[in-house]
């Protein structure tokens, strides 16, 4: 199976095959990437547990272990071994996770054609850029300043996913007794009901405000796992004024950044309960953001065949 490889400083070659011009990784952990249960957009931010694999760190020359946060990338690349097609994407490891970028669209319920890679313990691998090479796209080694890969520059809080009221996915929003307790998303009746679910860390709701808008109550609820065995209610019946003297839709209304990683339903209750100065108790739900899980597994670790005479050790 074909290896991500980049080129020594400086130096280019045609050549296709394995080559003393290029660079090679030394370990590799292939992602076991199921066909996605709802579209993911092109640079989307996902996340692999990667707990106790130690992805950030390398054997240093007194042969002990050192973190060195540019001693990993996660490629997108063929799966042929003849074909040397691969795209570096932005990563990045936080709480034991390692969030990257998405290099394509994927669609829902297609398996992917090509699969991701985790390159690792490789000093300094995220410090490349792009360049021709003949009729191929290869990556040369370059300082750290001029690499395409700066660390600093990833902040996966800027890519949750949008769930609207309308959607329909793995993921989404449940009106109880629709059509008589709400009506197009705004409760109708005293005790309405909404359910949704997601997965954490993160979780915000967007409501509309108004001047006849009431308070709505919040509940979320942990989900047993193998991880975490008891469900539990993490926030309880949390209330969000929705009042203002003027109307607007998807307001942020609620923010959680303190949630585990696992699964989580909410609820949300409008009791038609309201601020003094608003002229009735109704909500109206626009939408929720999560970070979604996507169910990412690692395979076992792969010693560079470079390394071994080109013979790939899997290590159990």
């Amino acid at each position: 199976m074909a290896w991500f490889r980049y080129l020594k400083y400086g130096e280019i070659t045609s050549s296709s095959v394995q080559s003393d011009n290029y660079q090679y990784p030394n370990v590799r952990r292939r992602i076991n990437f199921p066909a996605p249960y709802q579209d993911i957009e092109q640079n989307t931010w996902i996340f692999i547990d990667i707990f106790d694999l130690n992805i950030d760190k390398i054997v240093n020359s007194s042969l002990s272990e050192e973190s060195q946060e540019r001693s990993y990338i996660v490629v997108y690349e063929s799966k042929s071994n003849d074909e040397y097609v691969y795209k570096p994407v932005n990563s990045i490891i936080s709480n034991g996770k390692l969030f990257f970028q998405t290099a394509e669209k994927h669609y829902k319920d297609v398996e992917l054609t090509k699969q991701y890679s985790i390159y690792y313990k490789t000093k300094d691998i995220k410090n490349i850029a792009s360049t021709t090479n003949g009729s191929l796209e290869d990556y040369v080694l370059v300082d750290e300043a001029d690499s395409e890969f700066p660390v600093s520059s990833v902040n996966y809080q800027d890519y949750y996913t949008n769930i609207n009221v309308n959607d329909v996915s793995r993921y989404s929003i449940s009106f109880l007794n629709d059509n008589v307790d709400w009506k197009n998303a705004v409760s109708a009746q005293p005790g309405a009901i909404a359910v949704g679910n997601f997965t954490g860390p993160d979780f915000k709701l967007f409501c509309s405000k108004g001047p006849e808008y009431g308070i709505l109550k919040l509940r979320i609820i942990g989900l047993s796992s193998d991880a975490t065995p008891t469900s539990e209610v993490v926030v309880d019946w949390h209330e969000i004024d929705l009042y203002d003297s003027n109307y607007s839709d998807n307001n942020e209304v609620y923010y959680n950044d303190t949630l585990n990683y696992r699964k989580y339903i909410f609820e949300i209750r409008s009791d038609f309960e309201k601020n003094p100065l608003s002229s009735d108790g109704k909500v109206k739900i626009n939408k929720f953001s999560y970070l979604p899980d996507y169910d990412l597994l690692t395979y076992s670790e792969e010693i560079s065949p470079f390394l071994l005479t080109r013979i790939i050790t899997i290590v159990r």
